[in-house]
């Protein structure tokens, strides 16, 4: 077999899968938002379980008249609960003042918007809705990360979420209080489709989610592409080949 047989089809594949990692690179911000979502959802399940009504990925009406997405909700005896999952890896570093947060992984520095800000707007708006006397707390949970530095005291693990709510839920509710307040958030939610694609957009676009996850679907793209074509001349250069012997 010649020279080129090897050395294209396998030029062809190196540069698909490098357009395969770029593509996971651009797309990674929006993955590791999904993904910490379903493992702190995964989570939270137990506690429905104990008289917790629990709600997930909400979109609600801010008094300024925009939305917000909350990624999920816990109605407790131990108070309301609004939670941020974030799924970065490594070590986070970052205190209440800092804009930006640092992740470290794999030696390498990654800058990140401070979550607590967000979060601090999430109970604001849930405290809006439901007067401000509810005993509404927000919590940031990072599923997976060595948590360093002077970490505000609403961030924790998620394996220690648990014990975080029960420890810090100060008032007591009934069981018809969870109920209630759970019902009136429900009765705001914004439920209708076209209504929740366009705060995704906005949202997206605001991120700069948008542009990087276009980029990444035209990498996948060339990349399944790359890798056909490499396989296809792989099987061309055999095929041709193995005539060359034969004959």
């Amino acid at each position: 077999m010649s020279y080129f047989a090897i050395m294209v089809p396998g030029a062809l594949a190196g540069t698909g899968f490098v357009c395969l990692m770029l593509a996971l690179y651009l797309a990674w911000p929006w993955i590791s938002g999904v993904l910490g979502v379903a493992l702190v959802q995964r989570r939270l399940a137990a506690f429905e379980k104990e008289n917790c009504v629990v709600m997930h990925n909400l979109i609600l009406p801010t008094k300024r008249g925009d939305t917000i997405q909350i990624d999920h909700i816990m109605f407790s005896p131990y108070g309301i609960f609004t939670i941020k999952a974030v799924a970065h890896a490594g070590e986070i570093n970052g205190s209440l003042r800092d804009a930006m947060w640092i992740q470290t992984h794999h030696r390498q520095k990654y800058r990140f918007a401070n979550p607590t800000r967000n979060s601090q707007m999430q109970r604001e708006v849930v405290s809006a809705i439901l007067g401000r006397k509810a005993p509404v707390h927000d919590i940031v949970v990072f599923e997976a990360g060595k948590l360093s530095g002077t970490m505000p005291d609403n961030v924790t693990r998620a394996k220690h979420l648990g014990t975080w709510i029960k420890s810090h839920g100060g008032k007591h509710l009934s069981m018809g209080q969870v109920r209630r307040m759970s019902a009136v958030v429900q009765s705001v939610m914004i439920k209708d489709e076209e209504s929740k694609r366009l705060h995704e957009q906005t949202f997206m676009t605001e991120q700069g989610l948008e542009s990087r996850l276009r980029l990444a679907k035209v990498m996948t793209f060339g990349s399944t592409v790359l890798v056909v074509i490499a396989m296809s001349a792989a099987v061309t250069f055999f095929l041709k080949g193995g005539h060359h012997l034969s004959g």
